[in-house]
């Protein structure tokens, strides 16, 4: 039985994202956070499926993923509410693609475009990370991966977010000093945070003296 309030639910089959702000003001349970985000990702891939694209108001439909996002803020269950979030922000991409049939105008691709964005940042960096893995083996994740990378100068975060290094495993090798060790590696985003994460790693891993700094 959901547990959402009836003025909540009302307000999220509106797409009303004022609404939904006031109703969600008063919640700090976790589970109904949960179950409004889940909603709330629910309606909006029904939107999409129900209306023509010409027809949909993008502008609240945005604010409503800002919505999801901060239910994730504030306590929901990512692990439950990221992958169903991560289908919008496919959706949204996907629309981008298709915005000539869509004869979407340049205001509306920036909304879509960011409301991926934050959904994407809010609800992947709080999973944990088996779900993080399973998300990343969806097709949907090779779609918005290539997306992301046609989009990295409008959606840094975008980008950075679906292309980490999560749970790869690198060999360290120094032939000059004869040793060498395997790392797995969560949540590198670029090569200086791969130099400076890995360097303090085999540091402490290490003992004293074996290796030699620059």
């Amino acid at each position: 039985m959901s547990t959402v309030p009836d003025q909540l639910k009302s307000a999220i089959d509106d797409i009303d994202p004022e609404q939904i702000d006031k109703e969600l003001e008063s919640i700090d349970d976790a589970a109904v956070l949960t179950e409004a985000g889940l909603a709330m990702s629910s309606r909006i891939l029904n939107e999409f499926e129900e209306k023509q694209l010409r027809k949909i108001k993008y502008a609240p439909l945005g604010d409503v993923c800002v919505r999801i996002g901060i239910c994730a803020e504030r306590g929901a269950d990512a692990d439950k509410l990221a992958p169903e979030a991560f289908k919008v922000v496919a959706k949204l991409l996907s629309l981008t693609e298709n915005s000539r049939a869509a004869r979407l105008k340049s205001k509306q691709l920036r909304v879509l475009v960011r409301a991926a964005e934050l959904l994407a940042c809010s609800t992947l960096q709080r999973a944990s990370y088996d779900t993080r893995r399973e998300i990343a083996a969806t097709s949907d994740m090779h779609d918005v991966r290539r997306q992301a990378i046609e989009l990295r100068w409008q959606a840094r975060q975008l980008h950075h977010i679906v292309h980490l290094l999560d749970g790869e495993k690198l060999l360290v090798l120094c032939p000059e000093d004869s040793w060498g060790m395997e790392v797995t590696i969560r949540g590198v985003a670029d090569n200086a945070q791969l130099h400076w994460l890995l360097a303090s790693a085999v540091h402490a891993a290490l003992p004293a003296g074996v290796a030699k700094w620059q």
